[in-house]
């Protein structure tokens, strides 16, 4: 880190990932009180557009399209305080390497992830500004539960849920959520880095018809990427509907809008913060009506923190064949097969339901998923990260 001046009178970047929100944005809100400007940033990095070792597109269309939905709604909300989302494409060390360098800045500031991917991306960015005697500050992910707030050590996660539940539930807590910041201030931009255009999906390397398919009015809700529509979600569920109060029962429901809370996808990307979430339970709670489904909700938010939580103590062994456990696991080659599951073509008529909805719209309901991944490892015995790729690149 620079050492001439304190961190008010230097310059601090905001590198934006999986985070694209200013309500509870905790990276956001301390790069603002540390510094006097700020530079935002949003980087569609090729290594996030390009085809997996399972030979799939690693951002499909309608993800991708989310994304860009996402990124424009941000930069929206920060313009309207005064700021600048400078957007790019290309790589992301490389890009925060020239703008650290142009524009003077001590400190970049993230959200941290504890994925293999997502932490090399965060050292190859680190490696690059250290050259040029800044520092990388890395904040925790959006979780429900901080890291530094659970009762016991990473290494010793409980390998069951309920294990882990029950010991949060009783000796953690959520913290409160931070307001949206009201300003920012952005530093003179030179000329090249005055555009804040996004990347349209054929700049992307991806085929914009997709989108035009015929069924694609047919997703259970419109999912349009952005804080906006998120926190539209968000109010919509809890207080316009009050779909809430029988989630528990309908959960597992699998067509309709209102099922469930179809927060995944804003979550995924950030659009939603898993506190502000949690608080507006609570919220309802006081207000309305406190109930199995209102608990269940806050239930699903701890499996995904849950996860989070597992990928940090084991790693690239989540994503293995064989899982955490190391199992012997044999499956069968048979790109055929992996085709018509892709399609909706196994003349299983439920499994292919839920396929096609997925071809067609980047949604399939949990019970959804649960089942059609059921049948990809256990009927037609393939290797399930075959099925976890094509997820990957079909699913908001």
């Amino acid at each position: 880190m620079k050492g001439n001046g304190s961190l008010w009178e230097t310059t601090g970047l905001v590198w934006f990932r999986k985070d694209l929100r200013l309500l509870d944005n905790p990276m956001l809100s301390l790069a603002i009180e540390k510094h006097k400007k700020v530079l935002a940033v949003y980087v569609f990095d090729d290594s996030d557009y390009t085809t997996t070792e399972f030979g799939t597109l690693k951002t499909g269309v309608f993800r991708a399209q989310f994304i860009r939905q996402s990124v424009k709604d941000l930069r929206r909300s920060i313009e309207a305080i005064g700021g600048k989302l400078l957007i790019y494409q290309g790589n992301t060390a490389n890009i925060i390497e020239r703008l650290v360098n142009s524009y003077k800045v001590s400190r970049v500031y993230a959200e941290g992830h504890f994925t293999d991917e997502e932490q090399k991306q965060e050292a190859a960015v680190e490696k690059q500004i250290w050259k040029r005697e800044a520092e990388l500050v890395l904040v925790h992910p959006n979780t429900l539960y901080e890291m530094g707030n659970l009762p016991f050590r990473v290494r010793d996660l409980p390998d069951v849920f309920t294990d882990f539940r029950k010991q949060v539930e009783k000796y953690s807590k959520v913290n409160p959520f931070l307001p949206a910041p009201t300003t920012i201030n952005a530093p003179e931009l030179l000329p090249e880095d005055t555009s804040t255009n996004v990347p349209g999906l054929n700049t992307l390397g991806l085929d914009s018809s997709e989108l035009d398919n015929p069924f694609s009015s047919l997703s259970a809700i419109e999912f349009e990427g952005g804080e906006t529509a998120g926190l539209d979600r968000l109010k919509h569920y809890l207080w316009d509907t009050g779909a809430i109060a029988t989630y528990k029962e309908t959960r597992n429901g699998l067509l309709g809008a209102d099922y469930s809370s179809k927060f995944s996808a804003w979550l995924a990307q950030g659009c939603l913060s898993a506190r502000y979430i949690y608080w507006q339970i609570k919220e309802y709670e006081l207000s309305r009506v406190s109930n199995q489904s209102t608990y269940w909700l806050v239930f699903e938010l701890l499996w995904r923190d849950y996860f989070h939580f597992v990928s940090r103590k084991y790693g690239n062994r989540l994503f293995q064949l064989g899982g955490i456990k190391n199992a012997l696991v044999t499956v069968r080659d048979n790109d055929h097969l992996l085709t018509r599951w892709h399609e909706g073509r196994l003349n299983v008529p439920f499994v292919d339901a839920n396929m096609k909805e997925l071809l067609y719209t980047g949604f399939m309901s949990n019970r959804g998923r649960q089942n059609v991944a059921s049948y990809l490892v256990h009927d037609l015995k393939l290797d399930w990260r075959l099925g976890a790729a094509w997820f990957e690149r079909q699913l908001i």
